[in-house]
């Protein structure tokens, strides 16, 4: 297949995925910035909201050679966003002035170690996270309920990682 082609396959595949996550095509706009890189960009306002496990389901459609840069403003929105962000084919993930819920729900999740850990930048911004009572309980490692090991070690493979602002 030629490069043109195969790049035009890419593009419609990844698109028609896209189209199908309901908040995330609502709310985020999406394009390709190389043969096999995307960029998603969203803008969470008010009372809306976007889920990372949807975006994990989303690209366990996808090609194993895309890559995903994914920059999250919100105005007033929320996320929900599991710390340690894990989805595959994710590289680059910004969160900026965004309120998270389900920080902690999968920190005892063993499916998390199984996720690739692809993020290389991570960097997030004025935000804070929001902690049920019983989210934190339940996210108290004891001995025979640790934490992962995504969730002690964060992203390992990442070049960068800036947090600033976080509440």
């Amino acid at each position: 297949m030629n490069n043109s082609i195969e790049t035009f396959a890419n593009f419609s595949g990844v698109m028609n995925e896209f189209e199908s996550i309901k908040n995330w095509s609502r709310l985020c706009n999406i394009s390709q910035t190389g043969h096999t890189d995307f960029n998603i960009v969203c803008i969470i306002i008010g009372n809306s909201s976007i889920k990372l496990s949807e975006f994990r389901n989303f690209t366990d459609k996808i090609s194993s050679n895309i890559r995903f840069d994914l920059s999250v403003t919100c105005e007033d929105g929320i996320i929900h966003f599991p710390w340690p962000f894990r989805a595959d084919k994710l590289h680059r993930i910004y969160i900026k002035d965004c309120r998270i819920k389900d920080y902690r729900t999968d920190y005892k999740n063993p499916l998390i170690d199984s996720i690739p850990d692809t993020i290389k930048y991570l960097q997030m911004e004025n935000v804070t996270t929001i902690l049920r009572i019983k989210e934190t309980y339940d996210s108290i490692p004891i001995a025979d309920s640790p934490i992962t090991r995504a969730t002690e070690c964060g992203p390992e493979n990442a070049f960068s990682i800036i947090r600033r602002g976080k509440r």
